[in-house]
């Protein structure tokens, strides 16, 4: 048992340096990056996961849009993706763009971005609970019972399903965004997601967020 703990204490969470610029495809106004990812040596070493979740991708498009919300469903940002996503894109957001992990992460491939983020920076994602969402849970084969976001009662009370919702609103878009260039589709990107958060804010404020 203290070997399997060694890793989580007694030495602080691997220091890399400051972030010098942010990513010119990304866009996160309050929470810009501190410092860089840091190269590990897991990062060499190919993934054992045993849990496999199924998707596919466009032939000829970018992978997407990597977009990250709070709770009530305000998006904080976005980043344009220029390779498939895997446990590196949100394991990067975390480790350079916040001072501590967050308690909670709903993501929908939670179980792989657990195991990587543990094997390279165990220390920082220490006290952080990883849980895969509702909508995503049954495209999982061989996935631990205990990354099943709906089977905690503190998860349920919040909507797991926030992300899936507002990437049916960017689709929308998908017919102008994808011949734009890139200019103007951050520009449209941004206005957009701001459109959204300003929507909903005023609808909560009103008492509405059911209709909108």
């Amino acid at each position: 048992m203290e070997k399997t703990r060694a890793p989580f204490k007694g030495r602080e969470s691997h220091a890399t340096p400051v972030c010098e610029s942010d990513h010119s495809l990304s866009f996160f106004p309050s929470l810009p990056c501190l410092r860089k990812r840091g190269v590990y040596s897991a990062d060499k070493e190919k993934s054992t996961s045993g849990c496999q979740k199924n998707g596919g991708r466009h032939h000829a498009l970018l992978p997407g849009i990597f977009t990250t919300f709070c709770p009530h469903g305000i998006c904080y940002g976005f980043e344009v993706m220029e390779c498939a996503e895997s446990p590196n894109r949100p394991f990067t957001f975390l480790k350079t763009r916040f001072e501590r992990a967050p308690e909670i992460i709903i993501y929908d491939n939670a179980c792989n971005l657990h195991q990587y983020a543990l094997n390279r920076d165990p220390v920082f994602f220490s006290h952080t609970r990883m849980v895969v969402d509702g909508l995503h849970w049954d495209n999982h084969t061989a996935c631990a019972i205990g990354y099943k976001g709906l089977d905690y009662p503190f998860i349920r009370q919040i909507n797991t399903q926030i992300v899936e919702q507002n990437n049916a609103k960017l689709k929308k878009l998908k017919s102008s965004l994808s011949y734009m260039t890139p200019v103007h589709f951050l520009m449209s990107l941004k206005f957009f997601l701001w459109h959204c958060n300003f929507t909903l804010k005023r609808c909560s404020q009103s008492g509405r967020n059911n209709t909108c």
